[in-house]
């Protein structure tokens, strides 16, 4: 397990027992995100400083320091686990291979800057949210622009792309929720989600399903701490999930199941 905390530190702990194995030190700036690679052979870790630090594992060693990463920009991991694709300087995407640290593809969005980031199961194409409310499908890693799709007039803060490659979903900051069809263009469904910001969306594993939350404090007006469900055939809202009494930061389908873990800013 990995944990970080305000005193610019990660942990590496054993769940088995709870013992901290190692404590990982070095970054300036308070660290706010943190995660293994997919094979659990590095770390990332994001500070407050615009700095992503990668390092080993197994031996705890820093290896490289990439500048320029803010800690609202996207990133995924392809599914290999060896490489990185970030968002730096507003704009920039980079896809890094984190065994030597070298960039492998460079792209600039050209309205920028990018606000999400969605990648294909097989990583052969992502879809590009911007501020302007620009979703654009680019092949990867060539980046080949493949269609841009229409329908928002404010900042994306989330996309997402089915497990078929079929279908993108997008949120945006005035809490429009779209999905379109990604082979065609075609706006399959437009959804007033929330009055405030869509702030996460995803499908469920089987597609079935399309969740969205908003994540904005309490102290903001018109507040909504649902989890909201629609089925991705029609459009249709399935049901909403009610518990938090803060914004949900987190909200994760359970792989291979529809099972689902969330959390907020309630502490729960």
């Amino acid at each position: 397990l990995l944990s970080y905390s305000r005193d610019n530190t990660l942990k590496v702990l054993d769940v088995s027992d709870g013992r901290d194995l190692v404590t990982l030190k070095g970054h300036n700036g308070r660290i706010l995100r943190s995660r293994f690679s997919l094979d659990g052979s590095h770390i990332l870790s994001l500070s407050d400083d615009n700095q992503l630090w990668v390092w080993e594992t197994e031996s705890s060693k820093h290896l490289y320091t990439f500048e320029g990463c803010s800690i609202r920009a996207p990133w995924k991991l392809l599914p290999d686990g060896r490489v990185l694709l970030a968002c730096f300087n507003e704009n920039q995407l980079r896809a890094i291979d984190l065994m030597s640290g070298d960039s492998v593809s460079l792209f600039t969005a050209p309205a920028g800057p990018v606000t999400s980031l969605a990648l294909s199961t097989k990583a052969d194409w992502i879809a590009v949210g911007e501020k302007g409310g620009k979703l654009d499908l680019y092949s990867f890693p060539k980046f080949t622009s493949l269609v841009s799709l229409k329908g928002h007039s404010s900042a994306i803060r989330c996309c997402a792309i089915d497990s078929t490659g079929s279908l993108v979903a997008s949120g945006d900051r005035d809490g429009l929720l779209i999905l379109h069809d990604r082979r065609s263009g075609e706006l399959r469904a437009t959804l007033q989600a929330f009055n405030n910001p869509v702030t996460h969306c995803d499908f469920s594993p089987d597609g079935r399903m399309l969740l969205a939350v908003s994540g904005v404090p309490v102290h903001s007006d018109g507040n909504d701490f649902r989890i909201r469900f629609w089925e991705t055939s029609q459009g249709q809202e399935i049901t909403s999930f009610v518990g938090h009494t803060n914004a949900i930061t987190a909200c994760l389908f359970a792989p291979g199941s529809n099972r689902l873990v969330s959390a907020g800013y309630d502490q729960a």
